[in-house]
């Protein structure tokens, strides 16, 4: 198996989003496919809720960089601003055993970010990875 392979997972069926799953309407996609999220809550209780939700789907937080920190620590100011990154092995693997390259992807990352009073959270939509590779379709 490798890059040129064809899909060779089972396809997964089609169903409905629940409504708690699905992107609330404060949100954007740039024109790199980075969705942000724009959240009512601050910065520490988002961060703390984005964990939580990644903990209760089942996925594993393998790592937290506090960007603001590392700033910090060479005399530099910036705002709030944390990537977690986060996934699941048992899911992850098969797609990089059928393409390689998916693991450029993999782990999955979101940001939590400040810009001006308004906390956020940012990362690529699986979609955005589907069209370059065909095993993530599967």
């Amino acid at each position: 198996m490798g890059a040129d392979s064809s899909c060779e997972l089972a396809p997964t069926a089609r169903r409905t989003v629940p409504a708690r799953h699905r992107v609330p309407l404060l949100s954007s996609v740039d024109n790199v496919g980075v969705l942000t999220v724009v959240s009512s809550r601050g910065f520490a209780e988002t961060l703390s809720r984005l964990v939580d939700a990644v903990a209760r789907r089942g996925l594993t937080v393998f790592a937290q960089f506090d960007h603001a920190v590392a700033a910090r620590d060479v005399e530099l100011e910036l705002a709030g601003e944390v990537v977690v990154v986060f996934g699941n092995p048992r899911t992850g693997t098969p797609l990089m055993q059928q393409d390689p390259r998916i693991g450029i992807e993999l782990p999955l990352r979101m940001l939590v970010w400040i810009a001006g009073r308004r906390f956020r959270g940012s990362g690529f939509g699986w979609a955005s990875a589907q069209w370059r590779y065909p095993a993530a379709r599967c």
